[in-house]
């Protein structure tokens, strides 16, 4: 998934992984596609080039291929800057990855039968490392 991510060519300082491209980073399983939260900064700077406009009510994101692009982050009723999520960030070869306890609880949430059997592998993952369940202050 590293690879895929440098192809893009966006500074690794502005980009936190997220999702499947978390858990991916994390060992846990192979990515379908790659979300990734970035600044507002390249987040506009790729909407002016070549990606490609989404919208779902008040959400925009942006596609290009396997990535997605968001610029904000919700989780348990907040709306999180990427300054405001970069502490619960954990470091992998050098690129912020989003908080996988974070993402375990989202996909408890959605319910979903493949995101129960991603919240399950987290589960397992994280019983081997304690370290990252972190609570947002």
């Amino acid at each position: 998934v590293f690879k895929e991510i440098e192809s893009l060519g966006l500074p690794k300082d502005k980009l936190i992984l997220l999702g499947g491209a978390s858990m991916a980073a994390h060992g846990l399983r192979e990515a379908g596609d790659i979300d990734l939260f970035v600044t507002k900064e390249v987040f506009d700077a790729c909407r002016a080039s070549e990606w490609e406009i989404l919208e779902r009510r008040e959400d925009v994101w942006l596609r290009k291929g396997v990535f997605e692009l968001y610029n904000k982050f919700w989780y348990h009723d907040k709306y999180y800057s990427f300054e405001e999520l970069v502490p619960y960030t954990t470091t992998i070869e050098g690129f912020r990855v989003g908080p996988i306890y974070w993402l375990m609880n989202w996909k408890r949430d959605k319910g979903r039968p493949k995101d129960l059997i991603d919240a399950e592998l987290i589960e397992q993952y994280l019983k081997l490392h304690p370290e990252l369940i972190i609570e947002p202050n």
